[in-house]
């Protein structure tokens, strides 16, 4: 292939050794390295980013990546990620958002505890997302500036940050059973967009 002179330090090297940097091996024949992703110092401010997304704990860098690309297509405009017990801003991560992580804005928090904090302090209605023991979220009234919190695959939003907002669950077939992190993520950041005051 033909790469503009301004790319620097080009190395040309077997298919295997680019699967292997591209974390899954759909990588066209190119693989790149960048600036490190540009994160949001401080919190976000509701009249700017009227509505965000918490992530506690999820794990997994195929959710992380939907949850972005989920947010950017229904118009939250920020989302909170922590540096504890939490999947990286990876490769990975970049490439199950469609590229859409680029244009998201991100903060990045010491802890989800410290994130919801800040998050009320600034104005916003927390709702946190429950597989049990919620208000069904196609019933809530939401107010705005709203974040939604979103919990870890396995256990979801830590048992001490539960009473930190109003509790909310999809309505499910069975309760033995319950939605992907990042489905459950776009379906209720689809309904409080369109359901809020």
């Amino acid at each position: 292939p033909y790469l503009p002179k301004s790319v620097p330090n080009i190395q040309y090297v077997n298919t295997n050794i680019l699967s292997s940097m591209a974390e899954g091996g759909k990588h066209m024949g190119i693989v790149a390295w960048f600036a490190p992703f540009p994160y949001r110092s401080k919190m976000f401010e509701p009249a700017t980013h009227p509505l965000i997304v918490i992530l506690d704990g999820v794990q997994d860098v195929q959710n992380l990546g939907a949850i972005l690309r989920s947010a950017h297509c229904v118009g939250f405009n920020g989302v909170v990620l922590n540096t504890t017990h939490a999947a990286p801003l990876t490769g990975g991560a970049h490439k199950a958002s469609a590229g859409l992580a680029e244009h998201m804005d991100i903060h990045l928090a010491t802890s989800s505890r410290n994130a919801m904090i800040e998050a009320k302090k600034a104005g916003y209605n927390l709702y946190l997302a429950v597989v049990n023991g919620g208000e069904n979220a196609m019933n809530v009234e939401y107010t705005g500036p709203a974040c939604l919190v979103i919990g870890s695959e396995e256990t979801g939003i830590a048992a001490d940050l539960r009473n930190e907002g109003t509790k909310i669950s999809l309505p499910q077939k069975t309760e033995d059973i319950s939605f992907n992190a990042s489905v459950a993520a776009g379906i209720l950041m689809f309904v409080m967009q369109q359901k809020m005051k």
